[in-house]
């Protein structure tokens, strides 16, 4: 597939310790400053053309593995679910991608509505739209903020025509992984706070936000949200980065110098101890690559146990094999973050969904 060499780009770049080598992949894919580039134009929330997943139109956000038993429920759904998908542009051209470059659309709608979104359809209406990301080199350059500034505002006009036009005041789940989940905190702290963001926290079922760093110390102040503690919580906050037990973390980025201060919710239990969950917990992983945007291959159960230790999830043991050693370097799982508990996220979906709507019920 055309996206391979670009994830092999990237995953070499998380995983390589050898300076000269870690040099020469930044600067491949590092773009020119910020002001040197003209944005790439803004997508029309309107246009279903903008939307990676909608509940109107089939898209691989609608898939579910062979032989599972999951069911694609977004037509019967009570819910929906707003997901922001991860950095899937790792060319230098822009610095800001153009929303519908046609590398990046491939790697989005195969290799993460596919295999990240489509965790969610039997729990809600999947929305997802394209946005102007930050090109993954933007982290290593003065101006990341900028571009991210830049990638947010689409996220927010997005989720301004979903929640005037589509939502229709349903309760809702915030999805995210990796830039996306920068992007969701920023709109939980913009959106979310104060006696403003009221409504839209009592609407919200819980924000998956994976593959993020989220300072605990934020919770419930800059991030208006607390931890969910217990698998049917609600209106609550979920993040996790995975790792193997023997992870070298040397990626570049700023946020993992200090990851004892990150959230961390295992999702084999749904608690934030640092005990051991049993793989018997452990539902059903998607190996990567072997999917394309029409099927998912089967899923693979009691593969893994998993711990939250110092701000990490951690696996153990660690997938070996075709379609899950691919993208991995020295333990950093950060790609497979949905993908090995993609079963365990469909039902915690559909059983914080039910607590939500019951708990509604009763008011």
């Amino acid at each position: 597939m055309r996206r391979r060499p670009l994830y092999l780009a990237i995953l070499l770049l998380i995983g390589t310790s050898t300076v000269g080598c870690r040099a020469m992949l930044e600067w491949w894919i590092t773009p020119t400053p910020f002001d040197t580039h003209t944005p790439p134009r803004a997508p029309d929330y309107a246009d279903l053309a903008s939307w990676a997943a909608h509940p109107d139109v089939s898209d691989p956000a609608d898939l579910v593995p062979p032989g599972s038993g999951a069911v694609d429920r977004q037509v019967e759904a009570e819910v929906d679910v707003f997901f922001i998908h991860p950095t899937t542009y790792y060319k230098g051209e822009h610095f800001n991608a153009p929303w519908d470059d046609p590398d990046a659309a491939e790697i989005t709608d195969t290799g993460v509505m596919a295999t990240q979104a489509s965790s969610f359809n039997g729990a809600g209406r999947i929305f997802a739209p394209y946005y102007r990301q930050m090109a993954l080199g933007g982290y290593f350059t003065p101006d990341k903020a900028k571009g991210l500034e830049l990638a947010y505002a689409d996220v927010e006009r997005a989720f301004d025509h979903w929640l005037t036009e589509w939502s229709g005041g349903r309760p809702f789940i915030l999805a995210s992984h990796s830039q996306g989940s920068r992007h969701a905190q920023t709109l939980l702290h913009e959106r979310f706070s104060g006696e403003e963001g009221r409504t839209l926290r009592e609407r919200l079922v819980a924000a998956y936000l994976i593959g993020g760093w989220i300072p605990e110390a934020k919770l419930g102040g800059e991030l208006p949200l607390p931890a969910c503690e217990a698998a049917q919580d609600t209106g609550c906050l979920i993040g996790w980065r995975t790792v193997s037990a023997d992870a070298s973390l040397r990626s570049g980025f700023d946020e993992l110098e200090s990851p004892e201060t990150n959230l961390c919710v295992n999702p084999l239990s749904w608690t934030r101890k640092d005990t051991r969950a049993p793989s018997s917990e452990h539902l059903g992983a998607l190996p990567l690559g072997q999917n394309d945007r029409n099927a998912l291959p089967p899923v693979t159960v009691e593969m893994l146990g998993a711990r939250c230790s110092a701000g990490q999830l951690v696996i153990d043991p660690p997938p070996q094999g075709d379609g899950w050693e691919v993208l991995v370097r020295q333990g950093n799982f950060h790609v497979y973050d949905y993908a090995l508990f993609t079963m365990n996220i469909r039902a915690n979906a559909q059983r914080r969904v039910a607590a939500y709507l019951v708990s509604e019920a009763r008011r």
